[in-house]
This record gives structure tokens, sequence and C-alpha cells, in this order.
């Protein structure tokens, strides 16, 4: 009795991945052109849960709740998007929000990660609710954006530090949106400059599972977005990922400095910051 309860269990789960019909409590959609952000207004001139276009988002939520991720969905992708991406993307990617970690954890198991997870092949973000959820759900859709604008590979460096860029959001009064500098990566790591490792290094790096090489990757990101320097830097990297996945020519392009100067930069720039 126990093994058939415990195969029904691991039937079940796999069917909610594979049809992402789970809580199905609270559905939406964000924006996949430029122009959504003013597309999904109603009658109250804020955005809609049924009317933003191109993301479905199943979660059990409130309607304050609902609202206020979903006006933060559509601010995110109208004011961030164009600034990288000249084409929208063609794919409605799902998003599933549980109600708890333990929740998500049966689901992805081991292959998930700690906050939030992407799964390509499925084009579904998996998560749960969480004090920083809009952070972890910008991280996973800066993923989903890389998917659907290169089908080159790219390195993990690039990949990670793209994503983990937007993933401490500040919500302005303005109605803009602004990404800290430093966040929970940088209380752990570059304590010192033993932590540090050369570019010339680190953009080969393959493994990042060393919490610094993940700091240091949204390190480089941060380091071009204060020079004004980062949509360049990212439209270039995907443009030239055929040829040169380590994104060394990019960077030499966007900064016209050299691997060392670019080092003694960006080390003076995190001490500073």
């Amino acid at each position: 009795m126990k093994k058939l309860f415990f195969l029904a269990s691991l039937l079940l789960a796999f069917g909610w991945i594979l049809t992402g019909v789970f809580l199905p409590d609270c559905t939406f959609a964000m924006g996949n052109d430029p122009s959504a952000k003013e597309k999904a207004k109603g009658k109250s001139g804020k955005e809609s849960l049924d009317s933003l276009p191109d993301v479905i988002v199943k979660a059990r939520m409130n309607e304050k709740e609902s609202d206020i991720l979903a006006q933060r969905l559509a601010l995110f992708y109208a004011q961030e998007y164009p600034k990288y991406f000249g084409t929208p993307p063609k794919r409605k990617p799902t998003i599933v929000i549980l109600d708890t970690k333990s929740g998500y954890e049966k689901i992805l198991g081991e292959k998930g990660e700690v906050y939030g997870h992407y799964l390509p092949a499925l084009n579904k973000i998996y998560t749960y609710q969480q004090e920083n959820l809009e952070g972890v759900l910008f991280h996973e859709l800066a993923h989903y954006w890389l998917q659907e604008n290169s089908m080159e590979r790219r390195a993990l460096w690039f990949e990670e530090g793209f994503a983990s860029f937007f993933e401490s959001p500040e919500f302005q009064p303005d109605a803009s949106i602004t990404f800290k500098i430093k966040n929970f990566r940088n209380e752990k790591t570059i304590a010192n400059e033993m932590d540090y490792i050369p570019l010339a290094k680190f953009l080969h790096t393959v493994d990042l599972r060393y919490e610094v090489s993940k700091t240091q990757a949204r390190a480089i990101f941060t380091w071009l977005n204060d020079q004004g320097k980062l949509p360049a830097f990212v439209q270039l990297y995907l443009e030239n990922a055929s040829y040169d996945i380590s994104g060394a020519d990019a960077l030499r392009e966007v900064t016209g400095m050299t691997m060392e100067i670019m080092d003694t930069s960006l080390q003076n720039w995190m001490r500073q910051k």
C-alpha cells in the first residue's frame, strides 16, 4: 500500500511539472513588447491580472498581493527588456509560485536552486512564497530572456551574472526600479584580494559552486552598469557568443581596457562600493 501511495505521488508531481496545473487560483500574464505596460492597464489605470500579455502565473495570493506583483512584473519588463533585446520573446513562460519551500523542494528535488529555478525545456519558472519574491522572479525571468534571444551557448559567469544583477530590486516612488549594487552575496565573499579571480582566468570558469564566483560574476555586471555600459556589453556578448563564449572581446571593446586594467578598475570599484 505504501508503495502504491509513493508511486501515485510521483506520478502526480510529474504531471504538475508537465502540465503546469498547480495552484490555479491566480493566473495572469506579462508583456511581450515595450508598450506592454500601457496595454496591460485596465479602466482604473492600473495593471490588470487578466490583460497582462505573455506570462502565465499560477499562485495562491489575495487580490492585493496579486495586483502588486502584476504591476511590478509589467514594470520590470517595460523598463528593462528593451534595454537589452530588440525583438519580443516568442514563447509564453509559466511561473508557478508554491506556498512553501518544502512544496517547491518536493517538485524540483535536487535539480532546483535554493530560491527559484527556470526549466528551459518546459519554459517554466518554479519558486515559492518568500520575502524577496520579485527579485527571485526577475532573476529567473532574465534566464528566460537570454534563452529566448540567443541560440548560442553562453558562459556560466555571463548567464548567472546577468540574472543575479536583477535579483535585488528596489521599487522607487517614481514607479521605477533600481537594483542594489551589493546584496546578500557580498556579505559572504570578496572579503579580501585573495577572493578575487583575475578576469583572464575567471571568464573561462565553468564551475560557479564556489560562492565567491557568483559574487564576482554579479560584480562585473553592476560595475558595467555603473559606467552606463551594461546594455552595450550584453548585446555585443550575444553577437559574439558563437566565436567568443568567454566574453573577453566584448568586455575589451565596450570598456576600452585591457584585462589587466579591467582587473584593477573592477577591484578598486568593489572596494569602494
